[in-house]
């Protein structure tokens, strides 16, 4: 059995995206709750406290699956992948076609 196989450019360049978009948003999240969920304030009108301890456990389930090893393998992924791919494809696709994650204020 070959250790190549042939794929069109358009298929690499959408796994690319996804991978990518993986990348930053899962960087933007983290950044954006990483914090002590103890120190975590809730507005004025404050969920009641079962609705604290829901939001929490999902926090929690949430930080369970997406470890650091995740990201890394997300990271490594898309490097080996970026290794195939004309910069000036990806960097179009950065710049402009990818929607990430944004933080609503």
């Amino acid at each position: 059995m070959s250790e190549r196989i042939e794929v069109p450019k358009k298929d690499l360049l959408q796994v690319w995206s996804v991978l990518e978009n993986l990348r930053v948003s899962l960087h933007r999240i983290g950044s954006a709750y990483a914090r002590d969920s103890k120190n975590t304030s809730f507005p004025s009108s404050q969920p009641d406290q079962e609705a604290q301890i829901l939001h929490q456990q999902e926090l929690e389930a949430l930080g369970a699956y997406f470890t650091p090893e995740l990201y890394r393998e997300i990271a490594e992924a898309w490097r080996i992948l970026s290794e195939y791919l004309p910069d000036e494809d990806t960097e179009a696709l950065a710049e402009g076609g990818i929607h990430y994650w944004e933080e609503r204020p």
